[in-house]
């Protein structure tokens, strides 16, 4: 059995790579050649939860099970919030075949799926980008962001100030290959002011940034809402949305607290899904 480390997996696959490789997943779950049954959520203490994620491809002979656990206090003890293990299983003998460090290809899937949305949905032209949320799952977010789109400036918010500066630093350094400026920003309206592109990855309880500050065609991908009493979202962000794209409509409407509302539901969830993203475009002049 294949033991790969974090380090073993960034030797041979990119961020831009992992784009195109969420994009033919996602088109395998649309097809229906692979089997992705809800994942399973027991609650913890200590504000954790333990995830169960199981997958199996009949195509590739190839079946494989990724259990993650969401721990958002870990911040606080300089741990991973998001800890986890993938397996890897042969398809024809049932045999685990490999074991990865679940919690870079956490990262990895989850930020690409950020930027498959981006690179599909988002304006060709963009310039500011945001995120609010420096955890675990930031910086795969923040280089899927820049790998989809040339932007000059990307603005971070976290309710930690020290932490979001010390994170926009290192940042900088780590992702200077793309060339654009990484600044912490002061507050969530100081975020998101003519972003482009935003992303939300957070464990809140209530919306993180206010709806009716984002601007006509922007594009929001909100990554931490797993469980229906998450509300990173702001509903005002809804009655402007031209489109409303899930990565699962299932797993959306049982476990995305910002579209579980049966009114949001019924008034706005009919417009689609394939990634949980939002598309802003109040004015369709603005549009491009």
């Amino acid at each position: 059995m294949l033991l790969l480390s974090k380090e073993d997996i960034k030797s041979v696959i990119t961020m831009k790579d992992m784009i195109e490789a969420d994009k033919q997943a996602f088109k395998m779950v649309v097809d229906g050649t692979v089997d992705t049954p809800l994942r399973t959520v027991i609650n913890g203490k200590y504000d954790g939860a333990f995830l169960f994620m199981p997958a199996y491809a009949p195509e590739l002979d190839a079946a494989a099970m990724k259990v993650i656990n969401i721990f958002p206090h870990n911040i606080d003890n300089n741990l991973m919030t998001s800890p986890a293990q993938t397996m890897l299983i042969d398809g024809k003998t049932g045999y685990v075949i490999a074991m990865l460090d679940g919690t870079y290809v956490t990262q990895l899937r989850t930020g690409a799926s950020s930027g498959a949305a981006f690179d599909l949905l988002g304006k060709k032209e963009c310039k500011k980008g945001a995120m609010i949320g420096t955890g675990g799952q930031a910086a795969a977010q923040l280089e899927a962001m820049l790998a989809a789109r040339k932007l000059e400036e990307v603005k971070i918010f976290d309710l930690n100030e020290e932490r979001c500066k010390a994170f926009a630093e290192e940042m900088q350094k780590g992702l200077a290959k793309y060339g654009a400026k990484i600044i912490p920003a002061k507050d969530s309206d100081d975020c998101i002011e003519d972003a482009d592109l935003i992303i939300t990855v957070t464990p809140s309880a209530k919306p993180v940034f206010d709806g009716t500050k984002v601007k006509a065609g922007a594009t929001i991908s909100c990554v931490g809402t797993y469980e229906p009493h998450k509300h990173e979202l702001d509903p005002a962000v809804l009655p402007r949305a031209s489109k409303i794209i899930c990565d699962s409509k299932e797993a959306a409407l049982s476990e995305t607290g910002d579209l579980s509302d049966s009114d949001r539901r019924r008034n706005h969830y009919r417009r689609g899904c394939a990634w949980k993203s939002w598309r802003c475009d109040q004015w369709k002049d603005q549009r491009t």
